[in-house]
């Protein structure tokens, strides 16, 4: 078990589990009001399979473009401040 958790793709899927927890419900009204707009008609099979999947790819999309380039440089920022402060 613990192999499995220490997956690649498993620790970075657990990495953007905060993005997906933010994303997950816009861009599925968006996907949805999507798919009613272009009238595709096999909607179901559209929003159970492509859905989450797309979802997910934007999850890491955001955790990697800016959840951890804000996270860097707000380490930066207190690091340089408060260490210099404190020496």
């Amino acid at each position: 078990v613990a192999f499995c958790v220490s997956l690649p793709a498993i620790v970075l899927l657990g990495e953007a589990s905060y993005s997906l927890y933010l994303l997950h419900i816009p861009v599925f009204v968006y996907l949805n009001k999507l798919t009613m707009w272009l009238n595709i008609l096999f909607v179901n099979r559209c929003m159970v399979i492509g859905a989450p999947v797309f979802i997910v790819g934007c999850s890491i999309v955001v955790y990697k473009v800016i959840e951890c380039p804000s996270r860097q440089a707000l380490r930066k920022w207190f690091r340089d401040r408060f260490v210099k402060a404190a020496a």
